[in-house]
């Protein structure tokens, strides 16, 4: 027997959202500026911010660069440590 496919979140979730108040699509894929929910709606995706930086969905450039950072070197915090890139961005 398959697993149901979630459609929305229930109200009821161990996750901490923003609302407790509405349940929120299931968002399941990405394509460039959009996002696909569980159901097949199309939303246009606005989620940047000050701390997140929108690149698009599906892009290969940028998964194959993440891989490839991530073999050497996931996240470290910046109250302890520098990097590389870091300082090469910040020289921009």
């Amino acid at each position: 027997m398959a697993e149901p496919v979630l459609t929305h979140q229930q109200l009821r979730t161990p996750v901490l959202r923003r609302s407790f108040r509405k349940p929120y699509p299931a968002a399941v894929r990405g394509e460039g500026v959009y996002v696909w929910d569980a159901e097949g709606n199309r939303y246009l995706d606005f989620s940047g911010s000050a701390a997140v930086n929108f690149i698009g969905h599906g892009v290969r450039e940028i998964s194959d660069a993440m891989v490839e950072q991530a073999r050497k070197l996931e996240f470290v915090h910046t109250s302890q440590f520098t990097t590389p890139v870091a300082e090469e961005f910040a020289q921009e």
